[in-house]
């Protein structure tokens, strides 16, 4: 099977030198999360992380500095074209919240991306659990996806863009969001 096959590739290449891994995902990574997401984003987060299995080892030679892949070269593997949406917006998600937890120079576009993935899901969540909270005595207003957004948004040490950032509160309509970066902006 296509899972199978893609399994078999992700183990053979977490035994090549960095470089060697780094240049197959950068070519093959996309088939490979079509296939097997998981396991796919495992070895990506390992690739693009200072703490991953090719941590010291560069060309097969033991080094002691980090090496690690840029995340966001990384980032079409998870984008379907066709849809112009993330198909695998989950992974994508768990992807990015390992690079910027785990890398303190995650760009702004990693940022910017994640915040962007953070409120799409949070609008969804809302607009599903609408129906639900209705018939429900329970108040709570705050879900996961709108707990992560207000986490990035008040990240002192998260780089995105606040006029960036602003623009995507404002388009999914996220008024918490909205009213934080009016205070941050002053």
């Amino acid at each position: 099977t296509p899972y199978e096959k893609a399994c078999e590739a992700i183990v053979y290449i977490k035994k090549l030198s960095f470089i060697e891994a780094e240049t197959t995902l950068l070519a093959h990574s996309k088939h490979l999360v079509k296939s097997a997401p998981t396991e796919t984003t495992t070895l990506l987060m390992d690739i693009c992380s200072p703490t991953g299995v090719f941590n010291g080892v560069k060309n097969g030679v033991n080094s002691n500095e980090p090496i690690f892949g840029n995340p966001e070269e990384f980032l079409p593997a998870f984008i379907d074209y066709t849809d112009r949406q993330y198909k695998y917006s989950n992974e994508l998600k768990r992807f990015l919240w390992h690079v910027v937890t785990n890398d303190t120079n995650a760009t702004v576009k990693i940022w910017n991306t994640l915040l962007e993935l953070c409120l799409h899901s949070a609008i969804k969540e809302t607009t599903m659990t609408m129906t639900e909270k209705k018939n429900s005595k329970n108040d709570s207003d705050t879900s996961s996806s709108t707990s992560e957004v207000m986490k990035i948004l008040q990240n002192p040490n998260a780089k995105y863009d606040v006029d960036h950032a602003l623009v995507l509160v404002q388009r999914h309509h996220f008024s918490l969001g909205q009213l934080y970066l009016y205070e941050k902006k002053k």
